[in-house]
């Protein structure tokens, strides 16, 4: 069972999407796993798949969907 970690994503994919970390770091107030979530959204993933990847429920990206002004059920 692989954790995703947030700075392990960063560590990843900085050099191909600075201005997207550059974006999310300023979001202090988030949760490592909200940044996540904002980062994999940026691909498009089904929320069932992003609950999967991120360990957590469906409901709980659906949550941090709608905090996050994402109101897609996918």
């Amino acid at each position: 069972l692989d954790i995703v970690d947030f700075q392990h994503i960063k560590e990843k994919f900085q050099t191909a999407y600075p201005a997207l970390f550059e974006n999310i770091e300023t979001l202090n107030q988030l949760s490592k796993t909200e940044k996540m979530y904002l980062f994999f959204l940026h691909f498009d993933i089904p929320h069932k798949d992003l609950a999967d990847v991120l360990h957590v429920s469906n409901r709980t990206i659906e949550t941090i969907g709608a905090v996050n002004g994402v109101n897609e059920n996918k």
